[in-house]
């Protein structure tokens, strides 16, 4: 499950650096970390957005404590279950990398230099695809490991910065990636049968 949460708050006149070093803090005494940090000063008061990264077993704590520091504008908390895209993913790398164990056995019996240069051409965007697919299983297991917090947060008076979801979560993130995959593979699958022929 990766967890993922999104809170604005308002916090005490002159209270914001304090509120900043306190956040800091706490996310560093359990093990995370500050993933980006963004202030801006103008007349009417600081306001910033913190974003924190802690391990998932100390998400509901570090969120309860990040509501004691000032008042609750808004918030969004999810948990959002990968294990069938992680399982889709790991069938996917399975089979690319049989793909590539084909190709290469294609290569051992191929004779001229232009069938080679074909064959390792597909070798190589194989291995890309197996590379990008290891990429994004190592990718998902660090966002499962590790849940984010976003925190905007501003003095009375200050523009209070609003939450973007325009990355659209993680689910908007698999669709792509998914679709990218699908296209290649299509590709794949396409000369893959002409290799076969030629073989």
């Amino acid at each position: 499950v990766i967890k993922t949460a999104a809170l604005a708050l308002e916090v005490d006149r002159g209270a914001y650096d304090r509120t900043l070093t306190l956040m800091t803090t706490k996310a560093a005494g359990l093990g995370g970390y500050v993933a980006q940090s963004t202030t801006s000063r103008s007349d009417g008061g600081p306001s910033g957005t913190l974003v924190v990264r802690v391990p998932a077993p100390q998400f509901d704590g570090l969120l309860a404590d990040l509501r004691k520091l000032g008042e609750v504008i808004s918030e969004d908390s999810r948990g959002t279950d990968v294990t069938g895209q992680q399982a889709d993913l790991e069938a996917r790398l399975r089979s690319v990398q049989a793909t590539r164990d084909r190709l290469s056995a294609v290569l051992a019996q191929t004779d001229t230099v232009e069938e080679i240069l074909a064959v390792q051409d597909r070798i190589t965007s194989v291995q890309t695809e197996i590379e990008q697919l290891q990429g994004q299983l190592a990718t998902m297991a660090d966002q499962v490991a590790m849940a984010s917090i976003t925190v905007s947060f501003a003095e009375p008076g200050a523009d209070q910065v609003r939450i973007d979801d325009g990355d659209r979560g993680v689910g908007g993130a698999w669709a792509d990636a998914r679709r990218r995959f699908g296209d290649g593979i299509e590709g794949l699958v396409s000369w893959s049968g002409s290799a076969a022929v030629v073989a």
